[in-house]
């Protein structure tokens, strides 16, 4: 579907992706707009930037370091994730906990803002699937879509930024960045625990539901020996 646009986009204006390069670099450096370094002009705003460069830049302001801390941490999970997904066999169960993870995970590696993380809502049938369980995993799950839909919603968010602005600055070091991190930027938190928390769930489901697949079939083919035999 994208391609024939990109066809007659590349053939009125022929240089267009270096125009847009060119845009993305004033715009993501400089504390300008979509910048996710602590000094953008949009980083107290409501619909701010997610991703997990915004977190990882409160410790240090060089994209070069935030970029590589994002991708460091974001790469394995995904690597996970597929490594699970083409080595089992679909199920509801599983593909439910499958979207959860991946769908926490989509706006973290790269630029996305508050009103993406509505994807969340991908994550309510495994959170349901895992409620009705009525455990501990229940009640994780429960929490963590809670503590996402709170930390990107718009009234949360004005309140967080009004007790931001009445805390005293934060303390040198790296103790001292860390509470300040998590209370500024909180949605790329909550949604990388939401992440791992699901992949971890879909691992273990995952390999479970195949290992019990893989026995009663060896038990349905032990069955079926004397009938054949017969």
């Amino acid at each position: 579907m994208c391609l024939p646009v990109v066809l007659w986009v590349s053939s009125v204006a022929p240089h267009w992706s270096q125009e847009q390069h060119s845009n993305l670099q004033l715009t993501t450096t400089g504390a300008d707009l979509n910048d996710p370094g602590p000094a953008s002009v949009n980083s107290r705003g409501i619909d701010t930037l997610i991703q997990l460069q915004t977190f990882t830049s409160m410790f240090s302001n060089d994209p070069r370091i935030y970029n590589a801390a994002a991708y460091l941490v974001c790469v394995p999970i995904l690597f996970i994730w597929m490594f699970v997904t083409l080595r089992t066999r679909p199920s509801p169960a599983k593909t439910w906990l499958a979207l959860a993870a991946i769908a926490a995970l989509s706006p973290l590696p790269l630029y996305h803002r508050s009103h993406d993380a509505r994807i969340l809502l991908l994550t309510i049938p495994a959170c349901a699937l895992l409620w009705a369980e009525r455990g501990a995993i229940g009640w994780l799950a429960v929490l963590l879509n809670a503590a996402g839909t709170l930390s990107v919603g718009e009234i949360p968010s004005m309140i967080r930024l009004n007790l931001l602005g009445k805390l005293p600055p934060s303390t040198p070091g790296l103790w001292g960045k860390i509470p300040m991190a998590i209370l500024a930027r909180p949605v790329p938190l909550v949604l990388l625990l939401t992440a791992v928390f699901y992949l971890w769930v879909y691992f273990r489901r995952a390999f479970e539901y195949e290992n019990a697949e893989t026995d009663g079939d060896k038990m349905v083919m032990a069955d079926t020996k004397p009938l054949e035999s017969q």
